[in-house]
C-alpha cells in the first residue's frame, strides 16, 4: 500500500471508516512523523482501482490541461497538444484524454473522454488500461505514477519530492521542449517496450 501524507484537521468519522474498511492499514498523524518515516512510508504501495468498467482502452492517455498561464515547462498550448495526439494516431495508436472538459483542452481525433463517464473514476481506469501516459507536471501524473503506468512528463518540474510518489521499477521520462520532442519520446516507447 503506498502512503500518502495530507494535512488537515481531525475528523473521527473518515477514520472510523478508514479502520472498518481497511483494517490491517495504519494510520498516523503527518505532525508525529519524521522526514525519514514518510520517505518509508511513500515507497509502499497501493494501486488505485475504478468502481466502473466502461471499456476505456487506449494505447496512449494525454493529460492536456488547459490554463490561462502557458509556457513550455508547465503547460502547452492547444496545437502543442493537439499535433501530439494527430502524430499518434497517424502512427496507429489509439489516444485517450483525461481530465475534466473544463480544465482540458478540447482535442479532436480522441478515442475516448474520461469527462464524458464518472470523473475521477474514469480517469483511473482509462490510466489503468493504457500503455502510455504523457502529461505536465500535475495531479493526474501523479495519479498514473500511482497506477504504475509508464509516463512521458513535459517541463521542467521534476523535484526530490515527486521521486517518492513515483515507483523507480516503471517507466519515467521528462522531457524538456517542444512537441516533436515528446512525440519521438512516445514513438521510442513503444519501439522498445
Amino acid at each position: 500500500m503506498k502512503a500518502g501524507v495530507v494535512p488537515m484537521k481531525r475528523n473521527d468519522g473518515l477514520l472510523q471508516q478508514l479502520s472498518t474498511n481497511y483494517p490491517n492499514a495504519t494510520l498516523i498523524s503527518h505532525t508525529d512523523t519524521s522526514w525519514e518515516e514518510k520517505e518509508t512510508l511513500a515507497h509502499f504501495k497501493f494501486i488505485p482501482k475504478p468502481v466502473n468498467d466502461f471499456g476505456l482502452e487506449t494505447d496512449v492517455v494525454v493529460m492536456p490541461r488547459y490554463r490561462k498561464v502557458v509556457d513550455n515547462k508547465r503547460n502547452w498550448r492547444y496545437h502543442n497538444w493537439q499535433a501530439l495526439v494527430d502524430n499518434l494516431v497517424a502512427a496507429g495508436y489509439r489516444v485517450g484524454l483525461c481530465g475534466t472538459k473544463k480544465t482540458s483542452y478540447q482535442l479532436t481525433n480522441i478515442t475516448h473522454y474520461a469527462w464524458d463517464h464518472v470523473d475521477i473514476d474514469s480517469d483511473v481506469e482509462m490510466i489503468l488500461k493504457t500503455k502510455l501516459v504523457i502529461g505536465q507536471d500535475s495531479g493526474l501524473i501523479y495519479l498514473a505514477g500511482l497506477c504504475r503506468r509508464p509516463v512521458i512528463m513535459i517541463g521542467q518540474c521534476f523535484t526530490p519530492i515527486t521521486s517518492l510518489h513515483l515507483d523507480q521499477d516503471v517507466f519515467f521520462y521528462n522531457v524538456l521542449g517542444e512537441m516533436p520532442a515528446v512525440t519521438e519520446a512516445a514513438l521510442q516507447f513503444f519501439k522498445d517496450h
